[in-house]
């Protein structure tokens, strides 16, 4: 899935936006895409691909920052930090059930 646009976030850094944006998940800058629409977006897909794989493993690629608002649908401990934390390009298995987060865990980095 294709990453966020963060916008002109001019003259603020490009941590300190992100920062921003995770903090305040409504905010966004000129051009850009907050993090509730960005969240909204990616869990669009993704619950339909939980609800049609039930019982499957699947794999999907995507950027770090559209996994992140994707883990925090589940789990609101997933924010900046973690974002911020990842080494990118990073490999994590996640196990979900239902609507629950059970596992996250970096397989590779």
């Amino acid at each position: 899935m294709r990453e966020r646009t963060i916008g002109d976030f001019a003259p603020a850094s490009f941590w300190e936006a992100k920062r921003v944006v995770y903090e305040d998940f409504n905010e966004s800058y000129p051009g850009g895409e907050s993090s509730e629409a960005a969240q909204k977006r990616a869990m669009e897909v993704i619950t339909r691909h939980i609800e049609i794989s039930r019982g499957k493993k699947i794999a999907i690629g995507t950027h770090g920052d559209i996994m992140t608002l994707m883990l925090n649908y589940f789990d609101q401990r997933y924010g900046y930090a973690f974002w911020k934390s990842m080494t990118m390009p990073d490999i994590y298995k996640v196990r979900v059930e239902g609507k629950r987060l059970i596992e996250v865990k970096r397989m590779w980095m």
